[in-house]
């Protein structure tokens, strides 16, 4: 049997060039976007898990310059949604390595197995504003683990990437043949193994700013292909 925790919203940056950047899970105006920067709550610590009531905030800025400014803001929340944005700042000046920077806020869930599960159902709205040369995905993170009660068996991460900027590709290669279409838009399957753990990304060909699907859809592909 395998447990299910769903990550909400998680976002991977890595760069190599001067950008400002700023992404984020729900659409507004760059006005009250600056207006809320300065009103809320900002995490802007070099690696932080914080939790709150409904959420957790994980923060990783781990070897980033320390001219880089990459915060998360959490405007709002609920025990069924939350909406927040991070903003990525860097130096014209900034030598040519890439940086990897994670930003991600996820709801509250407790362990289920997986067969109980009848629906994901899910939404995710965002939008995002950057320069040149920044690699990103905005995706969803099934995390799963073979041993329900001791989390010692096989992990896998089931990803849906719904959006992919600057060429970013997932861990693996593509599987030919194995994606799928979903609500009009055609993902692209990729599996591969990083750090003893299972990947299976599915990675939307177009980019989707207004996502509005049930990702068991996404399982349930996989159970057919015989993927896991």
């Amino acid at each position: 049997m395998m447990k299910l925790f769903i990550a909400a919203a998680a976002l991977a940056v890595s760069f190599t060039t001067a950008l400002n950047t700023r992404l984020a899970a729900e659409p507004s105006s760059s006005d009250l976007y600056a207006k809320r920067y300065e009103n809320n709550k900002n995490y802007c610590g070099e690696v932080e898990t914080i939790p709150r009531e409904s959420f957790i905030v994980f923060q990783n800025r781990n070897g980033a310059d320390k001219r880089v400014g990459w915060c998360i803001a959490v405007t709002s929340s609920s025990k069924n949604d939350v909406s927040w944005y991070a903003q990525l700042n860097a130096d014209d000046s900034l030598k040519p390595s890439p940086v990897n920077l994670t930003a991600n806020v996820a709801l509250k869930y407790n362990t289920i197995v997986l067969y109980v599960v009848t629906s994901i159902k899910t939404m995710m709205k965002y939008e995002y504003i950057a320069g040149p040369g920044v690699i990103a995905n905005v995706a969803y993170n099934l995390e799963m683990n073979t041993e329900f009660q001791t989390n010692t068996g096989v992990q896998y991460f089931i990803r849906v990437w719904i959006n992919a900027l600057g060429g970013n590709i997932p861990y693996g290669d593509t599987v030919p043949g194995k994606g799928l279409i979903v609500s009009n838009v055609a993902y692209d399957l990729y599996i591969g193994n990083h750090n003893g753990i299972r990947y299976i990304t599915y990675v939307a060909t177009q980019p989707v700013t207004h996502f509005d699907d049930d990702l068991l859809v996404f399982i349930n592909e996989l159970k057919i292909q015989q993927i896991y």
